[in-house]
């Protein structure tokens, strides 16, 4: 394993205006979240940073996350199989493989409290990507706000990163990731206090 020194030089050089104090500094990487591991080492690194976390709503994450996956040739499995080992690694605690993690990003609940126990609330801004694609201006001036920076005046909407499914979800796993992952969302509707109940 590398000194820390020697990793945050080489991670330093991903950003080139580092040494720019009047920058603001950023980037985005969902896997951080999920492992408290790499929320150990974000904070070892810096405790003072702000963490903006975009959450969806998990049944639809799930199967957006599979698609990438076969569309990338990693994922060889149908939809319902691949949740179903899914399902047979959560009952037995066994690790899943992250590439394949398509439940467990979605348990979001209890991911945000480890990060609450690492980082105070008022680092922590939790938006979600329906308001993001509803309302872009408002929420990313939620984000300067939260930022310190100056507001946007106009937002030109876009989306990214979209593809076309083969088939739509069957309504049968559907509504098994839905009781899946019903206590999660109660969970974090408790956690945040906010109401959730369109991604019941």
């Amino acid at each position: 394993r590398l000194p820390e020194a020697i990793r945050n030089t080489y991670y330093h050089q991903f950003f080139p205006d580092f040494d720019n104090p009047d920058k603001l500094l950023g980037e985005s990487t969902p896997n951080y979240m999920m492992y408290p591991h790499y929320m150990d080492r974000i904070h070892a690194y810096n405790p003072a940073l702000k963490l903006v976390v975009i959450l969806r709503d998990p049944v639809s994450r799930a199967y957006s996350h599979w698609n990438m996956q076969r569309d990338n040739g990693i994922e060889h499995r149908s939809f319902e199989g691949a949740v179903m080992m899914n399902f047979i690694d959560i009952k037995n605690e066994i690790p899943t493989d992250y590439r394949f993690t398509y439940l467990q990003r979605g348990e979001y609940a209890q991911q945000l409290k480890y990060i609450n126990t690492l980082f105070p609330r008022e680092q922590v801004l939790v938006l979600f990507q329906q308001d993001l694609r509803t309302n872009p201006l408002d929420t990313m001036n939620q984000i300067t706000q939260f930022l310190g920076v100056s507001p946007f005046k106009r937002i030109a909407s876009r989306h990214v990163n979209q593809r076309k499914y083969p088939k739509p979800m069957s309504e049968s796993i559907k509504q098994k990731l839905k009781d899946h992952f019903l206590p999660h969302i109660e969970e974090l509707e408790d956690f945040l206090g906010k109401d959730l109940s369109h991604w019941k």
